[in-house]
């Protein structure tokens, strides 16, 4: 079985393989296109790992424990709150010959600032369903003013540091711990109707699993 830090470097790696393929096919950027687009490149990344078991698309958080149990129908649009919290795993990755023991459940956000809305169903899964971890992934990026690109690097650090806040404010009554996987700054050029523009990007990886117990 891979170890966590493999799993999460390939879910950094197929973030990179996603902004690549879509740069090169239209002059938006990977949080501007699909989600599943992002998705996909993750799945097909994954699948490279050596030993990997099982892993799905679009997952019921029940059958995490048991298959075809509690199966919903779910409906297009919005969801409410509740049905947030029921909602289907963007991917969920199971052990090895361990009769379909979930071992990592992966949401992916295009916009890093909704990494949020799924972190009580991730939460919940962690403490009910004892999963290893769950990994919020998603990708910042920010454009490059006046050949400015320190400046610009340093905005997407200080997003990426409030983010970090608004998770850890989020996790504090409860017993997990929260871990950014570290990944470079990229920067990159988009050929735009009215002229060339550069921008900085980075993959976002949040790994958030229960605290050790001494």
């Amino acid at each position: 079985m891979p170890s966590r830090q493999e799993i999460v470097h390939s879910i950094n790696e197929g973030i990179r393989k996603a902004e690549c393929d879509y740069r090169k096919g239209t002059t938006w950027m990977l949080h501007q296109g699909p989600e599943y687009f992002m998705t996909v490149n993750i799945y097909q990344s994954l699948l490279r790992l050596t030993n990997t078991s099982s892993l799905t698309l679009e997952d019921e958080p029940s059958r995490l424990t048991e298959w075809h149990r509690n199966r919903r129908r779910r409906l297009p649009g919005p969801k409410p709150f509740k049905a947030r919290l029921d909602g289907r795993c963007d991917l969920a990755l199971f052990c090895l010959n361990a009769y379909d023991k979930p071992r990592a459940v992966i949401e992916i956000k295009r916009n890093a600032q909704k990494c949020t809305d799924d972190l009580e169903r991730v939460k919940r899964l962690l403490e009910e369903e004892h999963l290893g971890f769950c990994v919020l992934a998603s990708c910042l990026f920010e454009r490059v003013e006046n050949n400015k690109v320190v400046e610009a690097q340093d905005k997407i650090r200080k997003r990426l540091r409030d983010l970090r806040r608004k998770i850890n404010n989020a996790l504090v009554r409860g017993n997990m711990s929260l871990t950014l996987s570290r990944s470079r700054i990229e920067k990159v050029l988009f050929e735009m109707s009215d002229g060339d523009e550069e921008w900085v990007w980075r993959p976002i990886c949040c790994v958030i699993s229960r605290k050790k117990t001494s």
